[in-house]
């Protein structure tokens, strides 16, 4: 593999999301209606976990109690 600077990496990702999430034109931002899940220390199994507890919730109601709830 190639050898890489952790600390460059990281910097340049945050200025790159910095950059596109503060530009005028079609900045890049979460929906209205999503839910934003932080995975960063969260293993595989949990993240799964965390998204079917999430997706359950959403299909009864409860997940955003702010956004209407999806009618089956």
């Amino acid at each position: 593999g190639v050898k890489a600077d952790l600390e460059a990496i990281v910097s340049e990702i945050r200025e790159r999301d910095l950059r596109d999430s503060t530009r005028k034109v079609s900045p890049l931002r979460p929906a209205d209606d999503a839910m934003v899940v932080d995975t960063s220390d969260l293993n595989l199994e949990q993240v799964v976990e965390e998204l079917l507890k999430l997706t359950h919730q959403r299909l009864r109601g409860s997940a955003r109690p702010d956004l209407p709830a999806n009618k089956t």
